[in-house]
């Protein structure tokens, strides 16, 4: 503490309260686009690691397997998550967090179509992209859009998204789905809608890359003419002589 108190450190002091800056990070475009597909992925993570459970216990599953699926997602994540900033750099954000839909599309569909509960183990080992991967992705994107001096509030915004906002949806609406439908119908259902969410934020993301694409091609600057003749690099015209001699 005593070499910290006379380390030359210096912070920026924000002098606005917090729901200022939560407002101002709101009103950003793509900020609040990245909150809001984090509170998408965060009902599917809700309903399913509130349900999935009882859904393998319906197919007695032992203790054992219960407590597994509870961890086994992490093994395959480590050796990613140990290089996980060169993964976000090759693939991009965006298309990590697209990939966080299309995992879910396949562990809900997969899902409701097993017969042994052990089959959940493979299925959980997509875990690596619906959340280790997705995580980072959604905390680096956070960073880059923000101002520096808000990073910390909107990379909290992300998590409160996710983790509370989402989880909150996912359990209330997901518990009322199964009681009206059953756990497969709910999950089949579960499955198109992060399907079609992919879908549509990849078929977003491209179209605003196109646009932004159009909007960087500057058209060439067209060669102004001198005395009605278009110079040709520094090439300049002739005087005309005067005809009177």
């Amino acid at each position: 503490m005593a070499v910290t108190i006379v380390l030359p450190i210096e912070v920026q002091v924000q002098r606005r309260s917090l729901l200022k800056n939560i407002r101002q990070l709101i009103h950003t475009t793509e900020l609040s686009i990245l909150l809001f597909l984090m509170t998408l992925l965060g009902t599917f993570w809700g309903y399913l690691k509130t349900f999935v459970y009882v859904y393998l216990e319906d197919l007695h599953a032992s203790k054992l397997l219960l407590g597994l699926t509870l961890s086994f997602g992490i093994v395959p994540s480590l050796p990613f998550l140990y290089k996980s900033a060169a993964v976000v750099q090759y693939c991009g954000h965006h298309y990590l967090i697209m990939l966080a839909f299309l995992g879910y599309c396949v562990r809900f569909a997969g899902l409701s179509y097993i017969i042994n509960p052990w089959w959940a183990l493979l299925l959980e080992s997509l875990e690596l992209f619906t959340l280790n991967l997705m995580n980072v992705s959604a905390a680096t994107l956070a960073y880059k859009l923000a101002p520096k001096t808000f990073v910390a509030t909107a990379q909290a915004l992300v998590w409160v998204s996710h983790f509370n906002i989402g989880r909150c949806i996912g359990t209330f609406v997901g518990g009322h789905l199964m009681d009206e439908y059953g756990e497969v119908l709910v999950f089949q259902g579960a499955a198109i809608l992060s399907a079609a969410c992919a879908a549509v934020y990849l078929f977003i993301h491209q179209l605003v890359k196109y646009l932004k694409g159009r909007q960087n091609v500057q058209p060439k600057p067209q060669p102004s003419k001198e005395n009605g003749n278009v110079p040709n690099g520094h090439y300049t015209p002739l005087q005309v002589a005067d005809e009177k001699f």
